[in-house]
């Protein structure tokens, strides 16, 4: 009688265990189906009539033939910055950004994310897909004549700084990257635990966007894609400047952010904002945000620039 229940008790860990990964498992594939649903709204994107910026609207074609809206403001530097919103966003939620850079003279490309906004596509994709979206962006910036192609940046948030990071690896047309508040592309993106009190939350963590990466590359019918770490460790030539906001998420975003510069080989420099949650950098602290963003594109895009004109 003893013998058997002896076998009862060594059996509870592996059956507790079962069932946690069960559950992380609901949980992942709960997570992902919302994930993947398109976030259009055909009339999202109307501009404000009191810009009174020379915006002209512009579609650029994906390479699966999907129409991404976009608004175009023309450079007076000779240098541009694509902008790119974040999961949920579009094109209307990254105009304080815009005017940011057009009060300095940059021109800029800002587009709805495939499945956002009013651009075409019947899922979003975590990011895997907009990589190659990003490609049509730099053509259509490299075809103004006003612009210097050699002189192009990049500013993503969020999900749009995840894609612009592994963008990096693909287009050597991009020359500076600004990534406002990154977030993980897959499991390899994932910041260590700092010691073993961490251990059972960050195995969970990694555990669960397993789950959602096998899901992802069933649904996409690709494997996982390069990481962000990956292709930061892989363009070395581009300056980049990524921005965490401290509070948010109890120091987390401020810890992913510094797993990415670690991992990086560029000119490399990490701004924390410490009393600003997701995002909130520029509506908070306009004139720091555009003292440090503007500041970092000077140096990295219109000091060349400069140098380059007779």
């Amino acid at each position: 009688m003893a013998q058997r229940y002896r076998w009862r008790y060594l059996l509870i860990l592996p059956t507790l265990l079962l069932l946690a990964v069960l559950a992380i498992g609901i949980h992942a594939y709960a997570r992902f189906t919302t994930m993947i649903v398109p976030l259009r709204d055909r009339a999202c994107c109307a501009l404000p009539a009191d810009t009174g910026l020379a915006i002209t609207p512009v579609v650029v074609t994906t390479a699966d033939h999907l129409a991404l809206t976009c608004w175009y403001l023309p450079s007076q530097n000779r240098a541009a910055i694509i902008l790119l919103h974040g999961e949920g966003g579009s094109r209307q939620t990254m105009l304080a950004h815009l005017r940011m850079f057009a009060q300095h003279g940059y021109g800029v490309l800002s587009c709805d994310r495939r499945g956002h906004g009013a651009s075409g596509g019947d899922q979003r994709s975590w990011g895997w897909l907009d990589v190659g979206d990003v490609g049509p962006m730099l053509d259509d910036i490299q075809r103004r004549p006003e612009v210097d192609p050699a002189h192009i940046g990049v500013l993503g948030f969020s999900m749009g700084a995840q894609i612009m990071l592994r963008a990096t690896a693909q287009y050597p047309a991009i020359h500076a990257v600004v990534a406002d508040g990154p977030v993980p592309a897959t499991t390899a993106d994932l910041f260590p635990a700092a010691g073993v009190t961490e251990w059972p939350r960050v195995s969970v963590d990694w555990l669960d966007n397993w789950f959602v990466d096998r899901l992802l590359e069933h649904q996409l019918h690709m494997p996982a894609p390069t990481s962000v770490v990956q292709a930061v460790a892989q363009r070395p030539a581009q300056p980049l400047l990524i921005i965490s906001t401290g509070q948010s998420g109890h120091g987390r975003e401020l810890r992913q952010a510094a797993w990415f510069v670690a991992a990086a080989r560029a000119a490399k420099d990490l701004w924390e904002i410490p009393d600003v949650g997701h995002g909130e950098g520029l509506a908070k602290h306009p004139a720091d945000y555009a003292q440090r963003v503007l500041g970092f594109f000077d140096t990295a895009l219109l000091a060349q620039t400069t140098t380059a004109q007779p």
